[in-house]
């Protein structure tokens, strides 16, 4: 391939390009990126053609044509957009020498190379001591404006903020470095806070994305804001943060449709907490919820409301997908269950009830090889399924995908088919969900025309098949 006119400062971009192979590694994988936005920058604005490259054979003969969307494809095969976390240096090192072809394959490799900023602060010491936060060397730039950073900051669609919640307690520093850095991405999508402390700026900040749609918070806390409690109101003995309905109805403005919650060492802890009203607010246009703790769901459905038996205020009319994590050690195993109706009224048009489950660790054991203190042989999944069919109460009508998860159900499918039979699981969609089309239990798949339970593939099962 040959593009004519870039003489001299196409040889000087093509020795940074090569330059920067030197290290190039993951660990210094930003670091090589910021380098690179410079020379990209540097590249935008030279007299590069839009076309696609000419063909030529190595006597001079023209090649024919190759239309766009092959080089498209081509591209596709080396990173193929959307692959977040899976670049690697070959194929970095490929999309960037790319860049220097023409427009097009610029346009091409920088929204590849571009997608997705990891942003991790770190403590940096001075000459005196005294610690201050830094953000990793492409967001600095960016946050400080820099015309290369922010010109390639404009190719990213999913933001990961890394933090330290608990150094994070006193975080207006921190805050603003990231809302200036949040601002300067005006194209992201997806964004990711990960053990941050995230504060109502961060909310407020998020509704000036207009194309975001995917927000994620894992392990992460959230600032309670200093509010006048005497402007709060709310009925049934509730109370409502107007600041936080605001932020809420915002989202539902913006058109937010991915919620995710992974949270293991902080859940929220009441119907009136901000955050959850903010959340719960943003209910109307979310397609998909994501929560690993049962509480947290619960929460949400009451928004608003300080008694636990009061009617749900919060409803979820787009919700198609929820993932549920359940805990390890269950001080009553049918808890989840006490509000199933609650829980099916609060999403009307759900298609598909993921719940990922974490048995005891010697709950196989004593099931297995038998108990002597007269404890069944498992009946822990069974008594699971007959929960879900009692205490549903209400039809799931479009419910189609229900899967229930395990990682140490591999080693005992067995066990499992023999105690989930076929007349349990018609009852299921006799009485709870009429247009199922799959069910999974561990590495069983059951299908009503079926009728039978066959072994998945799969025999592995990964959280992070649920919790991205």
């Amino acid at each position: 391939m040959t593009c004519s006119g870039l003489g001299t400062a196409t040889i000087q971009s093509l020795q940074v390009i090569r330059n920067l192979r030197v290290g190039f590694s993951r660990e210094h994988h930003h670091r090589s990126l910021s380098l690179l936005s410079a020379c990209v920058y540097v590249l935008y604005h030279m007299a590069l053609p839009w076309s696609t490259p000419t063909r030529q054979t190595d006597t001079g003969a023209v090649l024919p044509f190759i239309p766009n969307e092959i080089y498209i494809e081509i591209f596709d095969s080396v990173l193929p957009l959307g692959r977040f976390g899976e670049q690697d240096a070959e194929a970095i090192d490929t999309l960037m020498r790319a860049t220097l072809v023409c427009r097009f394959f610029y346009h091409l490799a920088s929204s590849r190379i571009f997608e997705s900023l990891v942003v991790r602060l770190d403590d940096q010491s001075n000459a005196t001591g005294a610690n201050h936060v830094a953000l990793d060397s492409w967001a600095h730039a960016i946050v400080a404006g820099d015309p290369a950073a922010v010109n390639a900051a404009a190719h990213v669609k999913r933001g990961v903020l890394i933090g330290d919640r608990h150094r994070d307690r006193k975080p207006d520093d921190i805050i603003a470095r990231r809302t200036r850095l949040l601002t300067q991405l005006p194209n992201i999508e997806r964004v990711e806070f990960v053990n941050c402390a995230i504060a109502p700026a961060h909310i407020a900040v998020l509704l000036e994305l207009r194309g975001l749609r995917r927000i994620a918070a894992r392990d992460c806390s959230w600032v309670q804001p200093d509010i006048d409690m005497a402007n709060w109101t709310g009925d049934n003995g509730g109370t409502v943060n107007p600041s936080a309905v605001a932020l809420g109805e915002g989202f539902s403005t913006q058109g937010i449709e991915d919620l995710e919650i992974a949270d293991h060492h902080y859940v929220l802890d009441s119907p009136t907490e901000w955050a959850c009203q903010v959340l719960a607010t943003a209910s109307q246009t979310l397609r998909r919820v994501a929560l690993t703790d049962a509480k947290s769901l619960t929460l949400l459905i009451h928004a608003y409301n300080t008694r636990w038996d009061a009617q749900p205020t919060c409803h979820f009319p787009a919700v198609r997908e929820v993932h549920l994590q359940l805990p390890s050690q269950y001080d009553d195993e049918l808890r989840m269950f006490s509000e199933a109706r609650t829980c099916a009224e609060s999403f009307p048009a759900l298609e598909r009830l993921v719940i990922f489950v974490e048995w005891p660790r010697d709950m196989y054991r004593r099931n297995l090889c038998g108990n002597s203190r007269g404890i069944r042989p498992l009946d822990s999944p069974r008594k699971f399924a007959h929960s879900f069919i009692k205490a549903a109460g209400v039809r799931m009508q479009n419910l189609h995908r229900f899967e229930i998860l395990d990682s140490r159900y591999d080693s005992t499918y067995m066990f499992f088919k023999r105690h989930i039979t076929d007349d349990l699981l018609h009852e299921m969609v006799d009485k709870v969900c009429p247009n199922l089309e799959y069910f999974r239990f561990g590495p069983l798949e059951w299908t009503p025309h079926l009728g039978s339970w066959k072994r998945t593939m799969k025999s592995s099962i990964d959280r992070r098949d649920i919790f991205e």
